[in-house]
């Protein structure tokens, strides 16, 4: 008997822009913002941090907001200035 194969997730790649936007007390703050690269769609954030959790967070964001059908989006493309991070 043949061993079910699992099938692959999904992915989309995913364009990351590290930025600063004004937050509610209107001093400049980091954010990202992240775009799929295949739906083309509106731009999700700002999510506020440039850390990895920041992006696994707009990341996950984008998933439940793009409609390009896939499961899940991975970075791939990063531009603007990072400021700290791991």
């Amino acid at each position: 008997m043949m061993a079910r194969l699992r099938a692959r997730r999904n992915k989309s790649p995913a364009s990351v822009f590290f930025t600063s936007k004004g937050n509610e007390n209107r001093k400049p703050q980091p954010c990202i913002m992240v775009a799929c690269m295949v739906g083309g769609g509106k731009p999700v954030g700002p999510v506020w941090g440039h850390r990895k959790q920041s992006i696994d967070r707009a990341l996950a964001t984008l998933s439940k907001r793009c409609d390009c059908g896939a499961k899940f989006h991975q970075a791939q493309e990063f531009s603007g200035f990072r400021v700290g991070g791991d």
